[in-house]
């Protein structure tokens, strides 16, 4: 196989051609159309050139890229989006060239592929799902989806809608719906877009809830004005302390600034220190007696009047006045 080639690429050169490109193919997304094809050989010293020509003047080609080493060509700024057009490339070595290669009969509005929608926006609206799809701009200058193509729809799951706006209805409340895209245009193969999910509400909002959410409003807002009441009343008191507006009157003021000429103060003045004259006092508390000393204290009291000899007279009585009774002495 490797001595064919050899042979096969010797006799090329021999007869002043190149090999020819291979796999030559035309890629078109959005309405843009790219010459591309394989390289020939891996030596640096290959270039290539690219022509087109419309179909109703297939003679005449006009050359878009030369001597390029690129291995593809942009026509997409040359050719409009309706017609029929042809393409080819050659390779070129050392001032030789490869036959050209042919790719024909294409067709911009109806070959080229259609890519995803460029954005698809999902907004949950009282239990429904709005579907906001943008199309994808096409490559060819002052071409939209719109005017290239009659007959526009957009496949969502199994709906099927020519407007760029839709609504899902019937949706399960609380749940996460993911949506994707594809255009669909003729007979044009298209794109589909990334998924893009959204989550539904409740659906209609009951009153009490709209009447909680009201209360607790309200009763924010009046925390927040009397906050802001208490503030500025503490702080309309507190300047008031420090800078009243009303000032003492003059005779005070004098009386606050005369020095006064007591003994102690002047002695404060002068740091001098009093002298403190103190007397010890002691306290001596009587330790009272036992009940069993009190009684034995009474019992020699008694003891003693029985010993003394009982004298009748006025000093006799003026004795026993004076001496306490203590019960029957016989």
């Amino acid at each position: 196989m490797m001595a064919l080639f050899y042979h096969w690429y010797v006799t090329g050169l021999v007869l002043g051609t190149v090999p020819e490109p291979k796999h030559v193919t035309v890629s078109s997304v959005n309405l843009g159309a790219v010459l591309q094809w394989d390289p020939v050989t891996s030596e640096d010293n290959i270039t290539y050139t690219a022509e087109f020509a419309r179909a109703y003047n297939e003679n005449h080609y006009i050359e878009v890229c030369q001597n390029i080493r690129d291995t593809k060509c942009d026509f997409t700024g040359n050719i409009s989006a309706f017609g029929i057009f042809h393409f080819r490339v050659k390779s070129v070595q050392q001032g030789n060239a490869s036959q050209w290669v042919y790719v024909k009969t294409f067709t911009p509005d109806q070959d080229t592929r259609i890519g995803p929608p460029s954005d698809v926006k999902l907004k949950s609206r009282s239990g429904f799902l709005d579907i906001n799809i943008s199309d994808p701009p096409m490559k060819m200058k002052d071409m939209t989806l719109r005017n290239t193509f009659v007959h526009v729809s957009y496949l969502v799951k199994t709906i099927r809608s020519e407007q760029t706006f839709l609504v899902l209805q019937n949706l399960e409340p609380w749940s996460t719906y993911c949506v994707q895209v594809q255009i669909s245009v003729s007979f044009n193969t298209a794109e589909t877009s990334r998924p893009v999910c959204e989550s539904t509400s409740e659906g209609k909002t009951p009153g009490w809830m709209i009447a909680v959410i009201l209360i607790c409003s309200l009763v924010a807002v009046a925390a927040v004005i009397l906050f802001l009441f208490f503030v500025g009343f503490y702080t309309y008191k507190t300047v008031h302390f420090f800078f009243p507006s009303c000032k003492l009157p003059e005779h005070y003021k004098e009386l606050l600034t005369i020095t006064p000429n007591s003994f102690a103060f002047l002695d404060i003045q002068n740091n001098k220190e009093l002298d403190e004259i103190c007397d010890e006092i002691s306290i001596v508390l009587e330790q009272p007696a036992s009940p069993i000393e009190a009684m034995k204290t009474e019992q020699d009291s008694k003891e003693t009047l029985e010993e003394q000899p009982l004298v009748e007279g006025e000093d006799d009585l003026e004795l026993r006045k004076d001496i306490p009774h203590y019960g029957n002495l016989s």
